[in-house]
């Protein structure tokens, strides 16, 4: 297996413990203006790791609903303010702050997000993290959310690496779906999953501080056998 290259990490669940923020907001939009309930189970298993816009496509599809595209607009400012509200200073999970620093000094860094950037830059801002990635996508930048694998394509073209001598770091089974037809290995973290669910990825760890040792996670990268 190649050497290790770049590492790119998904954001809401991954580096921020912030899933649970956007499952409420949701869940305000659709109540207040449309009268209709999301469960947890229903976010986690069905919706996670959509953005904003395909969520609500997705959603209204399955429920059997149309809305103008007025009140389209409305949902996601509604679903956007409501997470401003609710997000604050959003807490960072565990070993991720350990892991990005650690990771930053040996190996470029990007995100890939279904979150806007207004969402992201600050949290990594405000934790002092920015500086640590020369590329952050967001859903803005991109046409189709995971489990397309276009967020990851535009972030390995920003940090001008092969697919194959990459990690993408992830929490959810849309995510890393992506970053396979991406090209990429994936290491998973079980915030949003159970281990047994994450089977596909190439290594699950219960927190990003199993893998915040930059010289073992690199040692691990190269032994993997080619796909």
């Amino acid at each position: 297996m190649a050497a290790l290259a770049a590492i790119i990490f998904d954001f809401d669940g991954t580096i921020a413990d912030t899933e649970r923020l956007h499952l409420a907001a949701f869940q305000r939009t659709l109540l207040e203006e449309l009268g209709l309930e999301l469960t947890g189970e229903q976010y986690t298993e069905r919706y996670l790791a959509y953005d904003d816009r395909r969520l609500f496509e997705a959603l209204l599809r399955d429920r059997g609903r149309t809305v103008p595209p007025a009140e389209f607009r409305r949902l996601l400012e509604s679903k956007a303010a409501h997470y401003e509200r609710l997000a604050g200073n959003p807490p960072l999970l565990p070993g991720a702050v350990e892991m990005i620093r650690k990771a930053s000094a040996r190996w470029p860094l990007a995100v890939a997000s279904g979150a806007l950037g207004h969402e992201v830059r600050p949290v990594l801002e405000r934790a002092g993290l920015l500086g640590c990635f020369s590329a952050v996508v967001t859903a803005e930048m991109v046409s189709r959310g995971k489990p397309d694998p276009e967020s990851f394509t535009l972030a390995l073209a920003r940090l001008g690496r092969r697919p194959g001598a990459c990690l993408a770091v992830e929490d959810s089974l849309a995510g890393v779906a992506a970053a396979h037809s991406a090209g990429m290995r994936v290491l998973a973290v079980t915030t949003s999953f159970a281990r047994d669910r994450l089977g596909e990825a190439d290594r699950v760890v219960d927190s990003l501080e199993e893998a915040s040792d930059p010289e073992a996670l690199a040692a691990w990268f190269t032994s993997l056998p080619p796909r």
